[in-house]
This record gives C-alpha cells, structure tokens and sequence, in this order.
C-alpha cells in the first residue's frame, strides 16, 4: 500500500500549518514580549516628560529670580554710587571749613590746631564710609 499522491499532499499540509503553529507561537510569544517593553518604555517617555515639563518650570523660575537679584544689584550700586557721591562732597566740604578756619587763625594756632582737625576729619570720614557700608549690606 502506497499512499496516493493525495493523501501525500494532505500529510504535507499538515506537517506545514503544524510547523506554522510552532512558528506562530513563537512569534506571538515576541509580540507579547515586546509589546510589555513598549508599554514600560512609554511609561518612562511620560514620567521624563512630566520631569522635564518640572525642570523647564524650575528653570524659568530660577531665570526670574537672577533677573530680579540682577535689578537689585543694579540698584544697590546706584544707590552706592550715590552714597559715595555724597561722601565725597562731605569730605570736600569739611576741608573746605577747615581751611577757611586756619586761614582765619593765626600761625601759631594754626599748627596746633591742624593734627586735632585732621584727627576729627578723618574719623568723620570713618565714620561716614562705616555708615556707608552698613547702608549697602542692607540694600
């Protein structure tokens, strides 16, 4: 008995479609595999993209706040400037006074008078830049 080309055709397909269903196993098994990795990958892409959403927010925030420090800075130094402005026409006018006093006074009192002035104008100018200073560190 021999089988009939027929029945040689019907054992072929089955030995087909059975290795078919191995393979199809086998590939549904990869799809699902990969199918899980997607689903975590794109997890990750949302949970990187909320912390970049964050980290551009903090980034703006912090850009604000330099401007703002920027501003004060600015300021701070113009009111600096100021201040040494005014310093500067004190000590001025202080010598002024004290030149128009020892023109006034004779020669005599003149060179006594002179160190004790130059003691006093040079602890009102401590003073005043020590003020100064104060000034600008609460700026």
């Amino acid at each position: 008995m021999h089988p009939s080309d027929e029945e040689i055709k019907i054992v072929e397909k089955i030995k087909f479609w059975e290795e078919q269903e191995k393979i199809n196993a086998v590939l549904v098994e990869r799809l699902l595999h990969l199918n899980k990795e997607m689903a975590i990958i794109i997890g990750e892409c949302e949970l990187n993209k909320k912390q970049l959403v964050e980290i551009v927010s903090r980034l703006e925030e912090f850009s604000k706040e330099k401007n703002l420090l920027r501003q004060m800075s600015s300021q701070s130094l113009d009111k600096n400037s100021e201040l040494e402005k005014k310093l500067i026409s004190i000590s001025k006018y202080i010598e002024r006074q004290s030149n128009q006093e020892n023109s006034q006074t004779g020669e005599i009192k003149k060179t006594q008078g002179t160190g004790i002035r130059a003691i006093h104008i040079t602890f009102i100018l401590s003073i005043l830049a020590i003020v100064l200073n104060v000034i600008s560190l609460l700026l």
